[in-house]
């Protein structure tokens, strides 16, 4: 079995900028997907090629809120950082920035979204731009649509990206349940 090339393994490094601002390079496939991005969002009002799109009906119990999903949206962001990162094109990099309680509730604000128009199949040529991972809950539908760039996952981690939320939605409806959520906030 061969060894770990440390150049690659040194490219994925993240690498702390300042306090709470994290960045690495882009590598792979990445740079394609966010010139690409940026090229097509100048040209068609915004909205990147290569955007992942995908769709999972919920089955549960009990009737999920929005405020599991954002909560399962926030857990995710603790479990998969990268679901909040930035591409930037003149530097060819990542950042990440360690969000303070203010912009954490922008960021959920900004990117969970309630779409009461399903069913998700006929909605994607209705939704809006995305520039970074966002998720829609369809609660009519009971379905929930993930949307992200390429660069910030491939089909594989967009599948993760699912399964994580759904557990977690589960999970936060426990904690809802017993008030744990009041004494750990996220």
């Amino acid at each position: 079995m061969g060894s770990i090339d440390s150049t690659k393994a040194d490219a994925l490094a993240w690498k702390q900028l300042e306090e709470g601002h994290w960045t690495r390079p882009l590598v792979g496939m990445e740079p394609y997907f966010v010139y690409f991005g940026n090229l097509t969002a100048s040209l068609a009002q915004g909205r990147e090629h290569y955007i992942i799109y995908s769709i999972i009906r919920v089955q549960t119990v009990q009737e999920l809120d929005i405020e599991d999903i954002k909560l399962a949206w926030q857990l995710l962001r603790f479990e998969q950082p990268g679901i909040a990162t930035v591409a930037d094109a003149t530097d060819w990099s990542l950042h990440y920035h360690v969000p303070d309680e203010g912009a954490h509730q922008d960021w959920v604000s900004q990117t969970v979204k309630v779409v009461r128009n399903g069913p998700a199949a006929n909605m994607y040529a209705g939704l809006d731009p995305v520039h970074s991972a966002a998720i829609y809950w369809l609660p009519d539908s009971n379905e929930l649509i993930f949307r992200l760039p390429h660069w910030q996952a491939d089909g594989l981690g967009h599948g993760c990206c699912g399964t994580h939320s759904s557990r977690n939605s589960r999970m936060c409806r426990v904690l809802h349940s017993s008030n744990v959520a009041k004494r750990y906030p996220i």
